[in-house]
Parts: structure tokens; sequence; C-alpha cells
């Protein structure tokens, strides 16, 4: 018994490091391990856990529709709509992740969304599912897609509905930044930063930068890479040419910094 749970932890410890903004090759490599162990172990339902865990890994680095022999995206897709355990909860995290970052968001509006499975008076909420790192950062993303989705939206009543799921996200994040802000205090501004740019709020890029100096300060390189894209984004809307490219050329440093080479190549394609 203190074997599998020295195992369950450190596997646990792994994601968190990867959830951290870890380097993403050394992240490649622990998640081949794991997926390996898992598999030569007849462990399904972790080794589910850990290819889906492998493939955003992979993606971030070669691409999302790079291939090889673990599951494809598709694959863990289907896997999930089988599951009613948290392999679905997870494989939903992921994928706002990946949407968002790779700024592909084809049927991620559709399904009923992370939050409203978590929200302890949801009627569509997972039971007996621990409420993993995973999850919050998947609500992360799940509202900063949907503000993003918002301010593309032209019919008021549409973007109305988006803005009110971001701010679902919103709410329960702050809730967690409240209670841990050196973790979670980075992600609220950010997501303060992006409900006021949906807004034409005058306090945006003060968010922004608010939300890239606790990412810096807590070392979430990763998010700050993030953070520094937006803001970046948002002023190149606004037509301040010099300051966006500073911005975007700090989150392109970031995101070598951390490894996602593919993320750096859809930000250099939107900058040129």
């Amino acid at each position: 018994g203190d074997i599998i749970y020295a195992q369950m932890n450190n596997q646990q410890y792994i994601l968190y490091l990867y959830l951290a903004g870890q380097e993403l090759g050394t992240c490649r490599d622990q998640a081949f391990k794991l997926s390996q162990f898992n598999l030569k172990q007849k462990q399904v339902w972790r080794s589910a856990h850990h290819e889906a865990y492998h493939r955003m890994v992979v993606s971030l680095v070669e691409g999302r529709d790079f291939v090889d022999r673990f599951p494809s995206w598709a694959e863990l897709e289907n896997h999930s709509k089988r599951q009613k355990d948290d392999f679905s909860l997870a494989f939903c995290a992921h994928n706002y992740m990946r949407a968002f970052l790779f700024h592909s968001f084809d049927g991620v509006v559709e399904s009923e969304g992370l939050i409203a499975r978590l929200e302890p008076q949801s009627s569509v909420r997972v039971e007996r599912t621990p409420l993993r790192p995973l999850f919050l950062i998947g609500v992360f993303y799940e509202g900063l897609l949907f503000f993003h989705l918002a301010r593309l939206q032209q019919h008021q009543d549409q973007q109305q509905h988006l803005l009110s799921r971001g701010n679902r996200a919103l709410e329960f994040i702050k809730f967690y930044s409240n209670l841990n802000p050196s973790t979670f205090e980075n992600k609220y501004l950010l997501l303060e930063a992006s409900r006021a740019e949906v807004l034409g709020s005058d306090q945006t890029e003060l968010y922004y930068q608010k939300a890239i100096k606790s990412a810096h300060d807590n070392k979430f390189q990763h998010e700050e890479a993030l953070a520094s894209e937006m803001v970046g984004r948002y002023l190149f809307n606004n037509g301040d040419l010099d300051r966006s490219l500073k911005f975007y050329s700090h989150a392109i440093s970031k995101y070598q910094t951390w490894g996602a080479s593919a993320i750096v190549t859809r930000v250099e394609c939107e900058v040129l």
C-alpha cells in the first residue's frame, strides 16, 4: 500500500510541476515514462490520464496535430465521452487549455463546460470527484476562452451568454485567489483584464500589467508569457504598435523558455 501511494504522489507531483510551468522538454520525458509505467502495470485509469497529459505536452512542443504512437486528441475525446469519472473532467481541462493556446475554438462552446460540472449546486456535477489542480487550471482557461469569444461576438444576446460563462469562471478563480494568492492571483487578474477588455474598460491595461507582475513574482513563466501576449494583442488592436511589439517579444521569449515551440510559432505568425 505504501509503495502504491508513493507512486501516486510522485505522479501527482510531476503533473503539478507541469501546471506550474516546468520546462516542457522535461515534462515530455516524464509524461512518456509515466505512460509506459502505467501500461506495463496495466493501470488503465491512470494510463488514460497520463496519455492526455502526454498529448498536451507534446502538442505544445510539436504542434496540435503532431502524431506519434500514443492516443490522438480524437481518441482521447472518444474515451472521455464514455467515462463518467474524473477523466472526462481532466480531458475537458486539457481541451480548454489547448483551444485557447492554439486559438482553435471549434466545438468548445457546445458542451456544458467544466465549471458547471464542478459547482456543488450543479445538476451535471460529477459526484465523488476531488477538486484537482488540473480542474482549477481548466476553469481558468475556460474563463479566458469565453471572454475572448465574447469580445469577438457581434450579437448582444450571444455576447451576454458568453460573458456570463466567463464571469462564472472568474468568480470561481477569485475564490481560490483569496485563499492562495501566490498560485491564483495572477490568474484572477488575467481574467479581470480579459473581462475589462470585453467591456471596454479603461482599467484593462492596468489589470494586464498586474497579471504579468504577479505571474513574474510567483514564477509562472508560462502564464507571464500568456498575459504578455494578451496585452500585446490588446495594444495592437488599440493602435499602440510599438508597445505591442515589446509585449509580444516578451511573450515569445517566455514561451521559448517554457519550451512551447508550437505556441512560439503561432505568436510569431500573428505578429508577422
